[in-house]
């Protein structure tokens, strides 16, 4: 320590280090943590709040070492148990979190926040019933905690308590008035449940949250706001998944209508698609500096700015197709028709922050491979060797050759039928007006809505849903008899 501080007690040097840190100055409360451990190694409180820096820092495996350092020598100490199980959250150490907080809440059982803590790790766990007995207590303790209405708002949204969760979203707004993930959320669930106009307006508070902040574009021209566009050019970018940028690319011939240049970065996966139905004027790839602008839009706040109801939805039967010449080879590589060909896709990405729900085992199709009159395509990507180690010689697997969108969009076109979890192939299928059969979880993605079996977005697409959460062996047996009545009226 220096002379001035080795005057101070270790209190008065923690209190210190503390002040630094409540105000955000970390290197100031770290170089103090580290000065009282030269003289003290074993002191436990400075251990913690070091461990704490770490994980603000994004060094979570120090943090943890550090933390456990600290309750080797103070045991009862519930803080370092919760920010202990922080750490571990992080670390995607989703059990060992959960022992972590209730330790601490062993120790101090009317602590807050580890019990809201408790409640995200629950959370994640997919135990969402006693996710929302853990923030429940937390609010019991601290009922003007914002974000632990917000999180009770998620887990009662997951749970299908709707309404229940609308007002666990407005509790948090009434406490924070800028929440924008409380905001946004709201939004997402009034899109489900058809109500459009406020749902957008809400939905558009996605832009302040962590996850858009620093994904949101910045040009010279402004953003558009809803004006006049003839004889301007716009400039439209994607900014979510590719079964979102797949759905709302129908919004930009409506752009086109009122007399403008439309200018839209695709993604390379689904450049060659999108060229060959001059859905904009001009394609550019990510990271290419657009042309000369009049204003610039992300493409899904065009729904709202073009005043998007339930009831004006642009619906069409197909607004894309494949190449003709790909078409012809996919059927070439398929062979001739010889049963009902069936297309399968199980799974989404596994970084998708609702995967869980969405994607299934893919034993579970099992069922639809086994229909007499009926030949099955994998066209699941991503999960090289499944389709073969589950289904054997029973699926013919042609996702390795899917170098893109386009192929994708030439072989559903060679199919009779696809059926697929919420992801970008349903998509696919639904905008080439193809026969698609998406499965739905219990409570699904705001875009298909409550209680119907078809979509808005797709005429062509009917909707199987979970009727209990997680069940989707209801689901499949509930579509298979579906497809043998499909086949058995089919000409194969």
């Amino acid at each position: 320590m220096s002379e001035q501080q080795q005057t101070l007690t270790i209190q008065q040097a923690i209190d210190l280090g503390v002040q630094h840190h409540e105000a955000g100055r970390l290197p100031q409360a770290e170089n103090i943590y580290k000065q009282i451990l030269q003289s003290h190694p074993n002191q436990p409180v400075a251990l913690h709040l070091l461990g704490v820096i770490a994980h603000q820092t994004g060094k979570n495996d120090i943090a943890v070492d550090l933390i456990t350092k600290a309750l080797a020598i103070k045991s009862e100490f519930a803080e370092a148990h919760s920010n202990l199980g922080i750490a571990l959250q992080e670390l995607g150490k989703l059990e060992e979190a959960v022992a972590s907080y209730r330790k601490a809440l062993a120790i101090k059982p009317d602590y807050a926040e580890a019990h809201y803590n408790l409640g995200i790790a629950l959370q994640e766990l997919g135990k969402l019933e006693e996710a929302d007995a853990s923030y429940r207590k937390a609010l019991a303790t601290q009922p003007d905690h914002a974000d632990a209405h917000y999180n009770l708002g998620i887990a009662l949204q997951e749970l299908g308590k709707l309404e229940e969760a609308v007002a666990s979203y407005r509790k948090a707004l009434a406490i924070q008035p800028d929440h924008a993930q409380a905001y946004s959320n709201l939004g997402m669930l009034q899109l489900l449940m058809g109500d459009f106009l406020r749902g957008w307006k809400n939905y558009a508070w996605r832009w302040k949250t962590k996850q858009y902040r620093f994904g949101s574009r910045d040009y010279e021209k402004p953003s558009w706001n809803g004006g006049e566009l003839k004889g301007k050019t716009i400039f439209v970018y994607p900014e979510q998944g590719l079964g979102d940028t797949i759905q709302f690319v129908r919004y930009l011939p409506l752009l086109k209508q009122h007399g403008c240049r439309v200018v839209f970065e695709t993604p390379k996966s689904l450049t060659r698609l999108f060229a060959t139905v001059g859905i904009a004027d001009q394609l550019i790839e990510p990271g290419e500096t657009p042309p000369t602008i009049d204003c610039h839009a992300a493409l899904l706040d065009l729904p709202q700015l073009l005043n998007t109801t339930l009831e004006t939805i642009p619906s069409y039967n197909s607004y894309l197709s494949a190449p003709s010449d790909l078409k012809k080879e996919w059927a070439n590589r398929l062979g001739p028709r010889k049963k009902f060909r069936l297309g399968i896709v199980w799974a989404g990405r596994s970084d998708h922050k609702n995967d869980r729900n969405r994607s299934i085992e893919a034993f579970l199709f099992q069922p639809l491979t086994k229909i007499r009159g009926v030949s099955v395509y994998s066209l699941q990507v991503g999960r090289n060797g499944e389709a073969a180690k589950i289904f054997a010689d029973t699926v013919t697997d042609i996702a390795p050759f899917l170098n893109d969108f386009a192929d994708t969009a030439a072989a559903v076109s060679n199919l009779d039928l696809v059926v697929s979890v919420d992801t970008s192939v349903a998509h696919i299928a639904g905008v080439l007006g193809w026969p698609i059969w998406t499965l739905i979880p219990f409570v699904p993605d705001w875009r298909w809505l409550l209680e119907r079996d078809d979509s808005p977005w797709y005429p062509t697409m009917q909707l199987f849903r979970q009727s209990e959460r997680n069940d989707w062996k209801t689901v499949i047996e509930r579509l298979r008899t579906e497809l043998i009545k499909t086949v058995k009226l089919s000409r194969y």
